[in-house]
Formats: C-alpha cells, structure tokens, sequence
C-alpha cells in the first residue's frame, strides 16, 4: 500500500521519544473514539459473512433445538474458517485507515476494504505461520511462543502498509521491535484482560432460558451473538494497537517524518 496522501502543510515530527506502554494505550482509545464511526461498520461488513453463518444456524436450531447438543461441531466445522476469514478481512481493513489517520491523510472505508482483500492470500498465509510458531513456543515451554508473539507483533501492519511478503514482514516485525518487547508485551496484556472481562460478561449477562432439553433458543442466540460482539471488539482494538505500536516504532526507530497530526492526538 502507497502511503496515504497527506493533508495539510508538511512540518518536521516533533519527537516525542521512545515507545511507551501508556502512551500506546492512550492513544488507542483516542483513536479508537475518533473514529468510532468509520472503524465500527468497517468491522461488521468484514464480519458480515460469520454473522449469516451464525444467523443460518440460529435458523437451522430453531426447527430441532437439540441439534445445539447434537451437531454443535457442525457449526464450528464452519464457523471457524469464516470468522478467521472475517478476522483478517477487518484487520486489513482498519490497519490502512488507523494508518492514514495517525499520518494525516485521508482513507476511506471502502479503499481500506479493497486494499484487504487484495492482501487476504499473504494475510492468511502471515497468520498460518505465526500461528504455527506461537503454538511451537508454547509447546517449549509457554514463554518462547510469547516472546515470538510480542516479537512479530506488527507483522501484518508492516504486510499491509508497505506490501511485503510473509517472511519479509515477519523479519521486519521482529526488527521494528527489538528493544520495545517489553511495551508491546504490556499492550497486549491489557488488551488480553479486555478480553477477558468481555468473555466473562458475555457469561455473566446472557439470559438463561431453560427449556426440558437445556437451554432455549433465546439463551444460544444471546451467547452466540456477545461471543461475536466480545470477537468483533477485540479484532478492532488489536488491529488498531498493533498499527499504533507500527506507527510510533517507525518514527522512533527510523524518524519518519509525520504531518500534523489530527486534533484529538494534539
């Protein structure tokens, strides 16, 4: 992906100095709240293909609730590449626009769409392998998976604001963030207990609606749709903190030169 145009007279970045955990944080939720009204629909049309399967199989139950029990390995069978699909499909979508906001320039939602799905075959490629080498760490004794996780951690904003491959995005990723591991590792926790509060609550507010074979179809269509919703909210915040983290590694790393940055950031 070129780099956005930029709007406004061009001034030197004024330097605010290495990455920090805190600041990263602040200005995901800046951004975030900025740009609520872009990134929001952007994420449920890249979702809008989990959200049918999900509502054919509300659907399909709603003739024969105990299939819920029966065949519920159908539905994930499905379910699961569809929502990896849609995942990657809405961070390739929401890492241009959160780009070309923190550099000043223009982005629409539908450009942001056509640039992801252009990239969506290296995109999958990018996840297969990284998920292949977290889940080796793990193996080897948890840590290792989590430092490869923290070390790659802007891979897929590096493959899709400067177009590289998957092995050249990852041994860029690890570049960008050598010596700032420890600040990545911090987002992600945070972001790991959002999640976690999300999935908890979605436990904790769905209506139970018992029925003589267990739960009615009110209770599976509630749990399915917070379990989208805590899903949704996390592609989101992850994509934008990874090309947050992209963004401000890049400046202190390389001095990109940056444009007046948009008001709420002033």
């Amino acid at each position: 992906m070129a780099e956005p145009p930029q709007t406004g007279a061009p001034r030197e970045y004024v330097q605010v100095g290495p990455l920090r955990m805190t600041d990263a944080l602040r200005r995901l939720a800046r951004l975030v709240a900025a740009e609520l009204r872009t990134l929001v629909p952007l994420v449920l049309l890249a979702y809008l293909p989990t959200l049918l399967v999900a509502a054919a199989y509300l659907a399909w139950l709603s003739q024969d609730l105990d299939r819920f029990m029966r065949d519920q390995w159908l539905y994930g069978l499905v379910q699961m590449p569809v929502g990896v699909g849609s995942r990657l499909l809405a961070e390739g979508a929401v890492i241009p626009v959160v780009f070309a906001r923190l550099r000043g320039g223009p982005m629409t939602a539908g450009t942001a769409l056509r640039l992801a799905l252009r990239r969506i075959l290296p995109l999958v490629g990018l996840v297969v392998a990284l998920g292949i080498g977290v889940w080796v760490g793990m193996m080897l004794c948890f840590v290792p998976g989590i430092i490869l996780y923290c070390a790659a951690y802007v891979a897929v904003p590096v493959l899709m604001v400067e177009e590289k491959g998957v092995e050249e995005s990852l041994r860029r990723s690890f570049r960008l963030t050598a010596g700032y591991r420890w600040e990545v590792f911090g987002v992600i926790f945070v972001l790991w207990m959002v999640g976690s509060v999300l999935g908890f609550a979605a436990l904790l507010f769905t209506p139970v609606l018992p029925t003589p074979g267990g739960f009615g179809l009110g209770s599976i269509a509630a749990m399915t749709g917070l379990q989208l919703l805590a899903g949704g909210v996390g592609t989101l915040l992850t994509a934008v903190a990874a090309t947050v983290i992209y963004h401000a590694l890049r400046v202190t790393k390389e001095g990109m030169a940056d444009e007046e940055l948009v008001e709420v950031f002033a």
